[in-house]
């Protein structure tokens, strides 16, 4: 067993997860997580910070469940990449600025998911206005390996050529998505979902967070 593979085994028992829990938590699918762990392939450089990053703090309280005024607390993490409502030319960095504490119980009353699949990400540009603005953040789930894109629901999407950025999602037809702006200013996209290798779903956005 490799180096790399010994530290991904023990960051993913330190904290009780099963390697399916463990890929999940960070971005990958389970067959990826069990050909590291297993020595059979390495991961990048990048993506051996992202999972550190991600185990790591967890394991150091950084993300725990922590008792405080009477409710519990945890953290989302802040990720360092704004999505652009507008166009966009920015890249997705894996690379975790900082965390936000929140209630447990309230964030999850309030998005109807579980805070360990949360993030929270910036938003620039204005093509999302009314409904999102610069300067917010957005609450994302993260997208899990089977999910389905929910017509009307707005997601963060990323492309090579693009970036990151948000767009709502309508479908034409059972294979032709649109990726829709809220100010009709801007240009819808459109993407074959049978062809569309070249634009990857992030997440699903589940609160907005505006700037004060």
């Amino acid at each position: 067993m490799t180096e790399i593979a010994k530290e991904l085994k023990r960051l993913r028992n330190e904290l009780n997860l099963n390697q399916e829990q463990a890929a999940e938590k960070c971005d990958v699918s389970v067959g990826t997580w069990q050909s590291w762990e297993q020595g059979r392939h390495t991961p990048s450089a990048a993506k051996m910070d992202h999972v550190r990053a991600t185990l790591n703090a967890r394991n150091k309280d950084v993300s725990k469940h922590v008792q405080k005024d009477g409710g519990t607390q945890t953290t989302l993490p802040l990720l360092s990449v704004s999505a652009e409502a507008g166009s966009s030319s920015n890249l997705w960095q894996t690379a975790i600025k900082s965390y936000m504490s929140v209630d447990r119980s309230v964030i999850s009353t309030e998005t109807g998911a579980d805070p360990d699949r949360l993030a929270v990400v910036p938003v620039s540009g204005d093509s999302m206005e009314p409904t999102i603005s610069a300067g917010d953040r957005v609450v994302v789930v993260r997208r899990g390996a089977t999910p389905s894109i929910i017509e009307g629901c707005v997601y963060v999407w990323r492309s090579s050529r693009r970036g990151v950025i948000l767009k709502r999602a309508d479908w034409r037809d059972s294979n032709t998505l649109i990726l829709c702006s809220d100010n009709e200013r801007y240009s819808d996209i459109e993407l074959d979902w049978d062809n569309q290798e070249a634009w990857e779903c992030l997440g699903q956005v589940v609160r907005v967070m505006s700037a004060v």
